[in-house]
């Protein structure tokens, strides 16, 4: 999961040169159909911290879709926004709110509707911090 979560969040620093090998990331999580089962102990895990794997699995399905999506066409605004209030709505369950839009409205991403260049790691790092939980 560490390595699929990095993985998401490398995607805004990847530019021409570094898309094949981004792209070839291999995750049996990511690569899984909706109706195929976890391969791994993920159930359990889950049900040891109080979350629900269905939960986990639309998580992990909506985000794949924002992040892999439009990665061939134009993006689709109104999509991607469906995909981000399921995930809204699965984080709110267990009290995890995500950052306002407006953090992200000025960042270089956002340009070219959200082609833009690629950005540092730095910033990247600093959205990861206002969205993900510092490890304990």
């Amino acid at each position: 999961m560490t390595a699929l979560i990095d993985h998401l969040w490398s995607w805004p620093c990847i530019g021409p040169d570094g898309f094949d090998a981004w792209y070839a990331f291999d995750s049996p999580v990511l690569l899984m159909s909706p109706n195929e089962e976890f391969t791994s102990d993920l159930p359990q895990e889950c049900r040891r911290v109080r979350v629900d794997p269905a939960d986990l699995r639309q998580l992990l399905e909506h985000t794949a879709e924002i992040v892999y999506g439009r990665l061939f066409s134009r993006p689709d605004n109104a999509e991607s926004l469906a995909h981000l209030a399921t995930v809204e709505t699965i984080a709110w369950r267990y009290g995890v709110t995500l950052p306002p839009g407006t953090l992200f409205a000025g960042s270089p991403w956002s340009a070219r509707h959200g082609c833009g260049p690629k950005m540092l790691p730095a910033d990247v790092d600093r959205w990861c911090a206002l969205t993900w939980p510092a490890s304990e």
